[in-house]
C-alpha cells in the first residue's frame, strides 16, 4: 500500500489522496487502519480518511463515536461514504436513520457524508432506500431535507 501511494504522488504530486477502508466504524479492525495511516502520514502520502458506514442499522453507537473519535485524532479530514440503514419498517428506519446520521454529521472530524443510494430497487440494501419507486418520500428523507434545510416539494 505505501509503495503504490509513493507512485500516486509521484505521478500526481498536486492531488489529495485518501485512505479507504470498509468496516472500521463498528467493527474492532480500526487498529490496522490507524497504523497504515500512520505510516503513511508520517511519509506525507495521505491528505484524508474515507471510511465506509454500510449497514448502519445495527451495533453500539457509542463505539461508533469512540471510533470517529480516533480517526480524528489523526488530524486527517473524515469522509464518509456508502451510509446506508437497512430497515423495512419507516418509522424505525427514521429512528435509526436519524440517529447515526446526526453522530456522523456532527462529528468535528467528518467533513462529508455520502449514500450509497438512496432510491428503492436500487441498492444493495433491500430496505436502505430514501425515495420509493413510485417517487414518495419514506420518512427519513423528510427528515433529512429539514435537517439539512432543503425545501420540501409540495
Amino acid at each position: 500500500v505505501v509503495r503504490l501511494y509513493e507512485k500516486a504522488r509521484e505521478v500526481f504530486p498536486s492531488s489529495s489522496l485518501a485512505l479507504y477502508q470498509d468496516g472500521v466504524l463498528n467493527d474492532g479492525r480500526l487498529g490496522s487502519y490507524l497504523a497504515l495511516i500512520a505510516d503513511l502520514q508520517e511519509r506525507g502520502l495521505v491528505d484524508s480518511i474515507s471510511i465506509s458506514a454500510r449497514h448502519m442499522e445495527a451495533g453500539d453507537l457509542s463505539f461508533v463515536s469512540r471510533n470517529l473519535d480516533r480517526l480524528a485524532a489523526t488530524g486527517l479530514p473524515i469522509y464518509v461514504s456508502q451510509f446506508t440503514v437497512d430497515i423495512i419498517d419507516d418509522q424505525e428506519h427514521l429512528s435509526r436513520f436519524a440517529e447515526v446520521f446526526e453522530l456522523l454529521a456532527n462529528h468535528t472530524g467528518v467533513r462529508g457524508i455520502t449514500f450509497w443510494g438512496y432510491r428503492e430497487g436500487r441498492l444493495e440494501s433491500t430496505n436502505a432506500y430514501l425515495l420509493r419507486s413510485d417517487g414518495s418520500h419514506r420518512p427519513a428523507l423528510d427528515w433529512l431535507m429539514e435537517y439539512i434545510d432543503l425545501p420540501l416539494p409540495s
